[in-house]
Parts: structure tokens; sequence; C-alpha cells
């Protein structure tokens, strides 16, 4: 049996992607990896997501996997079609504007992530633009491997950010439609009164556990995590310049991914 990759990008809710991975493996039976939980997060780093997919015996469920991982690379292990793979994508131009703000303003300071206040201080000076511009070789790097190694292979399942939080119901179907190989957990004593357990009612709970977890704030406030997730944001924080840069780079990246 099939175990699941679940791949993304920084700045595309993967904490979400996080959460969801646990309670889908605990519905499931499946043991689920990902380099967010304490456990797992050193034998990852020192290993690499590749191997660690691989040594792993048994069905379970890996992820997030973010391209670029810089503490767990390389990310694809050997025969990807022996997987289900999730790919969940977001605009990378407003990856790029997220990654901005929270550099700048909201990311807490981490192991992985402890910029003086100097260095928050001149991204602030510089502006969202410079930011941008900057980050574009990596960001772009990070997506073209994703569309070499996954686009349009019969194991994958595309899901994008802009479908989350704008039309959850589709974006949970596709999530789930990758665990269709498992058998859900059936509950015994009085579990059993109410039915066997199915995809489709684990698609129901998910679906009402967490639809209302992307409701846009009524004010963005740009210290929030969830600053902004309505999508667009680049067109309303970049000079055109800049979004035409964009364009321009990531070109072969939005045609592929269809943007």
């Amino acid at each position: 049996m099939k175990s699941v990759l679940i791949y993304t990008v920084h700045k595309a809710a993967s904490m979400f992607l996080h959460k969801l991975g646990a309670d889908m493996g605990k519905r499931l039976e499946l043991d689920t990896y990902s380099i967010n939980n304490k456990k797992y997060y050193d034998q990852i780093k020192n290993s690499s997501w590749k191997l660690f997919i691989e040594s792993t015996t048994g069905p379970s469920c890996f992820g997030p996997i973010r391209a670029g991982e810089d503490v767990a690379l390389p990310v694809f292990p050997d025969n990807m079609e022996k997987y289900s793979v999730v790919l969940h994508i977001r605009d990378p131009r407003d990856v790029l504007t997220s990654a901005y703000y929270s550099h700048a303003y909201s990311h807490v300071v981490t192991d992985r992530f402890k910029p003086s206040s100097e260095q928050r201080k001149q991204w602030e000076e510089e502006g969202v633009d410079h930011f941008v511009i900057n980050r574009i070789e990596r960001v772009k790097k990070e997506y073209e491997e994703l569309c070499t190694h996954l686009l349009d292979k019969d194991n994958v399942v595309l899901i994008k950010y802009e479908d989350m939080v704008t039309n959850y119901e589709k974006w949970l179907k596709g999530f789930v439609s990758a665990f269709s190989e498992f058998e859900p957990r059936q509950k015994a004593g009085i579990g059993l009164i109410l039915g066997k357990n199915t995809h489709e009612k684990i698609y129901t709970t998910l679906y009402n556990k967490y639809k209302d977890d992307f409701l846009p704030a009524k004010e963005e406030d740009v210290y929030s995590h969830k600053r902004q997730v309505t999508p667009g944001d680049y067109a309303r924080k970049l000079e055109k310049s800049t979004i035409e840069t964009l364009n321009n780079e990531f070109s072969g990246v939005l045609t592929s991914l269809r943007y």
C-alpha cells in the first residue's frame, strides 16, 4: 500500500497541512511524520527527507515537505511513482509578498529563523518590492523543481491555496482523494452503532472542523500570522514594475500551474 507525501512551498499555509495530515493519519491509522513535529525534526534534518522516507516501513503520511527545505535536502525519494502525492501550491507572486511581511514583521524568532532587530528594520526600510525582487531566483528554483518532479503525474493530486481559502469544499475533496487507498479506522463499542466509518464521513468531519480557518481578517495586521489570506495580495502591495518582473520571471511556472 502506498504512503502519502504532501509537498508544498513556504507561505502557503503549510502549518495547516501539518495539522490536517496528522488528523488524517489518526483517522486512517497511518504513522505521520512532519518536520514540524519535534519528535522527528532531528531525524529528518540529519538524514534528509529523501532518505527518511525511503527508510521508513509501513504505510505512512509524510509532510508537509516544503520545497527548498534547506535543513532536509534532498526532498524527493527515488521511485516517486510508488507514492500517493499531494502537491499543494500557491501563486508564487503572493508567496513572495507574504514572505516579506513574515520576515519583516510577524514570524517569531526561532532556532531556524533568528534575524537581528537591525535586519528586520532593514527589510522594513527597503520595502516589499526590494525584498521580493531579491528572492525571485530562490523561489523560482523551488517551483521549477516541484513542476519537474511532480506536475502532470498520475499519482499526484494538484491542489491550490487559492481554492483552500475560497472553495474549501473543493480543495478538501482533492486532499482527501490522495488517501483513498487506506481504510478508515473503525470505532469499537458504541461507535459501531453509528455505522461504519467511511471516507465520506471523514471528509464531512474535516470540512466542518476546519471550514472557518481561513476567513479573512476584518482588518489587516502586519504582525499577525494570518495577515492576509485573500488571493491576489501581490497586486495590492507591489509596484507595477515589480509585478511585470514577476510575471516575466515566473511566466513558465504560472502557465504550467494554470495561474
